[in-house]
């Protein structure tokens, strides 16, 4: 912290301040005598991040940040971020992670450096018209490939505990619910859930290869 304070000419009483101010947000101010090697990950990136805002400026490039970095700490993480915008700095964050970009106030959702749109996390979700169920089986590997199969179903992935199937205009729960039964799918579970960042970034990467 002290070099960086020197390379961008932060006043001696000012950068010690600073410092100490950062270390304590960033919850590392009990080893700042400790050395850095000797941090973990998540820690090694949050001091990272406090030695960029020493210096006070407008704007700070992140880039993925919070890329291996356990679930815990990028919590953290963006709860500090979300403190330390309230000192007016304009930070833009690049992340692989659709749930970090709900937590911006503006959206840019890019594939093999090409803009695909742009908008508040609302205004995104918000432009996802279709329906989507979240779907559970037992069997969820035979689920995707039947769900794939069904005519009623648009589009289909993965998402987490679920698949997430987008579906075609005038379906009928009780005959996708009967097709996957006739397809030996046990205890299948569906309910409708609302689009999610990810979903319209998936349903996008879909137009666009259309």
């Amino acid at each position: 912290m002290e070099i960086h304070g020197v390379l961008y000419h932060v006043p001696h009483k000012t950068r010690h301040q600073r410092s100490e101010e950062l270390l304590k947000l960033f919850e590392l101010w009990e080893r700042r005598n400790d050395q850095v090697k000797k941090f973990s990950g998540g820690m090694k990136r949050r001091l990272e991040i406090a030695r960029g805002f020493l210096h006070t400026p407008k704007i700070l490039f992140l880039d993925e940040p919070t890329t291996g970095v356990d679930a815990v700490s990028r919590k953290e993480f963006w709860e500090m971020l979300r403190n330390l915008k309230q000192e007016g700095i304009t930070i833009l964050v690049s992340t692989p992670y659709m749930d970090e970009a709900s937590l911006c106030n503006e959206v840019a959702l890019m594939q093999n450096g090409k803009l695909m749109t742009t908008g508040t996390p609302k205004e995104i979700t918000e432009s996802f018209k279709q329906t989507i169920l979240a779907v559970q089986s037992q069997n969820m590997f035979q689920l995707l490939q039947d769900l794939s199969a069904s005519n009623e179903v648009d589009d289909v992935y993965s998402y987490g505990e679920y698949h997430h199937a987008v579906m075609k205009k005038n379906y009928s729960n009780e005959s996708l619910l009967n097709f996957l039964k006739s397809k030996g799918n046990d205890n299948v579970t569906m309910h409708p859930v609302t689009p999610s960042i990810e979903d319209c970034f998936m349903q996008l990467m879909r137009n666009k290869h259309e």
